[in-house]
């Protein structure tokens, strides 16, 4: 089984929050930022996330320095990221770091 994931969640229409993954591993480090052909904002979070309410990440610039949030000792599950955009088609990069090889 896969250790970790890395992905990009395109918001197709801004103001319509997305899941980044449905699955339920369990991961213990998260890694996100914008991407570079982003021209508006993304905002990252929890199924409460929207346009206006989450962590506001700019459009990212090349060398942009990637957020992490590691939840070690515990963990959480890959179901409970979302991402929402000010801008129709921006989008998320993202790395998950799964506990146990994600069992």
């Amino acid at each position: 089984m896969a250790h970790s994931k890395v992905g990009t969640k395109v918001v197709s229409t801004a103001g319509t929050r997305v899941q980044l993954s449905t699955e339920t591993r369990r991961v213990k480090r998260i890694y996100f930022k914008a991407s570079e052909a982003n021209t508006g904002d993304v905002y990252f979070g929890d199924s409460a996330v929207s346009a206006t309410v989450g962590i506001s990440l700019d459009q990212a610039r090349s060398g942009t320095d990637w957020h992490v949030i590691d939840f070690t000792p515990s963990s959480e599950n890959e179901n409970f990221f979302w991402v929402d955009a000010a801008t129709n088609g921006d989008s998320l990069d993202f790395y998950m770091v799964y506990v146990d090889g994600g069992r």
